[in-house]
C-alpha cells in the first residue's frame, strides 16, 4: 500500500509540478572534476557533512531504539510505545515546517541559528532520556521529552537541507546535498549498531541516550565552526572560502 501510494505521489508531481524558469546561459556548463571537488572538499560543506552524520545517528538511533527502551525499562505495553513512537515523528513533521517558517518570515533566511537552537534541545532531551533510564520516577516526564526529541531529532532535517544548498551556491545545490547526505546515511549505517552494543554490553539504555547526546553536542562544536555568508548564507563567496 506504501508503494501504491509513493507512486501515485511521483506521477501527480510529475504531472503538476513545473519547474522554475531557468536562465538560458550563453554556452552550457560542462562537468569539471576540479570544481566538483571544491564543492565536495569546500570546508562548509565538510562540516555541514559533519553535523548530518550526527543528526542521522540521533534519529535512526531513537527510531531504532525508542520502543524497546519503553517496552523493557519503562515499562510500557509495546502499544502505548506505539503511541509515543507516532507522538515523536508527528512533532518532527510538524517542526519542520515550522522552523522552516520560523527561519524564512522571522529570521531573515539566516539557519545557523535556528539549527542551534534545535541541537540544544535536542542535547536536553537525549540527556533527560539518559536520567530517565536511572532514575524511573522521571517517566511522568517521558511525554515531553519525547516531544522535545521530536521537535529537534527529528525536526531538523529541511533547515538542515536548505542551509546545504544555500552553502554551495544554486549551480551546485544537488552536489552538496548528495555530500550531506552521503555521511549522513552513514550515521544512520553506523551508529545505531553502536547503540545497541553500549546497551548490550551495560544492560541499560542510558548509556546509548548518552552516547545520543554527545552526538548532539559534536554537533554544536560543528556548527560553532561553519560560517554562515549573508543572509541564508547562499552566496558565491560562502562556496570558495
Amino acid at each position: 500500500m506504501v508503494g501504491v501510494a509513493e507512486a501515485v505521489c511521483a506521477v501527480l508531481i510529475y504531472r503538476l509540478m513545473k519547474e522554475p524558469p531557468v536562465k538560458i546561459q550563453a554556452q552550457p556548463a560542462s562537468f569539471d572534476w576540479k570544481k566538483v571537488g571544491g564543492i565536495v572538499l569546500n570546508r562548509n560543506i565538510l562540516i555541514l557533512a559533519g553535523v548530518d552524520f550526527f543528526f542521522f545517528a540521533g534519529q535512526f538511533c531513537f527510531s531504532t531504539y525508542l520502543t524497546l527502551f519503553l517496552t523493557r525499562e519503562a515499562g510500557f505495553s509495546v502499544v502505548r510505545a506505539g503511541y509515543f513512537f507516532a507522538l515523536a515523528f508527528l512533532t518532527g513533521a510538524i517542526a519542520r515546517i515550522l522552523w522552516s517558517l520560523i527561519s524564512d518570515y522571522f529570521l531573515g533566511g539566516r539557519r545557523k541559528g535556528i539549527l542551534l537552537l534545535i541541537t540544544w534541545m535536542e542535547v536536553v532531551s537525549s540527556l533527560a532520556l539518559t536520567l530517565t533510564s536511572f532514575f524511573p520516577a522521571l517517566s511522568k516526564f517521558l511525554v515531553l521529552i519525547i516531544l522535545v526529541f521530536g521537535m529537534s531529532g527529528i525536526g531538523w532535517n529541511a533547515i538542515l537541507l536548505i542551509i546545504l544548498g544555500e552553502a554551495a551556491g544554486p549551480e551546485s545545490t544537488g552536489l552538496a546535498t548528495a555530500t550531506g547526505f552521503f555521511f549522513g546515511f552513514l550515521g544512520s549505517l553506523l551508529c545505531p549498531p553502536f547503540f545497541g552494543y553500549i546497551a548490550d554490553q551495560t544492560g541499560k539504555y542510558g548509556y546509548g541516550w548518552l552516547f545520543l547526546t554527545f552526538c548532539a553536542a559534536a554537533i554544536v562544536i560543528l556548527l560553532s565552526l561553519f560560517h554562515e555568508r549573508g543572509p541564508g548564507g547562499g552566496n558565491q563567496k560562502g562556496v570558495n572560502g
